[in-house]
């Protein structure tokens, strides 16, 4: 096993381990529309944490370049996991009924979902990283179920009475990229 693969196995295994913590001790799953998106997205997850971690120890040589860029947006993407968890403090699981605060500081206030672009950028790194078949499938499912979940996240919210707050959020910080 290279250096290489020993440091992405590193950080690697601290993004698993602090999202298994977030999904059983941070986000509450708390109605059935909650259950059916944990149902589309946790097995699709567990592809992904198998299939990386597989080829992470099988890989034959992976570049300094390749090493440096996966690592690179691997500890951006797990410091906005944990800004965004600092950030809300409390939150339900994805499609909850219940609204709570909107969160507009930390951040919520680079993008409208950065839970979501953490596990993107998680995902993808590791499906280009290692150009799997079964990554790939795992990775358009889960972006598929984050854009859909943040869609009606968001369809929620502005059906509710924070929508006003909402929609001048929404006219200043992009939902997935920051607005320049």
């Amino acid at each position: 096993m290279s250096i290489n693969q020993i440091l992405l196995a590193s950080v690697y295994t601290a993004i698993v381990c602090s999202l298994i913590w977030a999904r059983f001790r941070f986000f509450k799953i708390n109605n059935a529309k909650s259950k059916i998106v944990s149902y589309f997205n946790d097995p699709a997850v567990f592809v992904q944490l198998i299939f990386t971690y597989g080829l992470l120890w099988t890989a034959d040589s992976l570049t300094l370049i390749e090493t440096i860029i996966a690592v690179t947006i691997y500890i951006f993407s797990l410091s906005l996991f944990w800004w965004a968890i600092r950030s809300a403090g409390e939150l339900d699981f994805a499609s909850s009924s219940s609204k709570g605060e909107i969160f507009t500081t930390g951040a919520f206030g680079l993008v409208r979902h950065p839970f979501y672009l953490s596990y993107i950028a998680i995902w993808l790194t590791s499906t280009i990283l290692f150009d799997s078949i079964f990554l790939w499938i795992s990775c358009l499912a889960l972006i598929g179920v984050y854009l859909l979940s943040a869609k009606e996240e968001e369809k929620s919210i502005m059906s509710s009475e924070v929508s006003s707050q909402y929609s001048a959020y929404r006219k200043s910080v992009g939902m997935l990229f920051p607005k320049m």
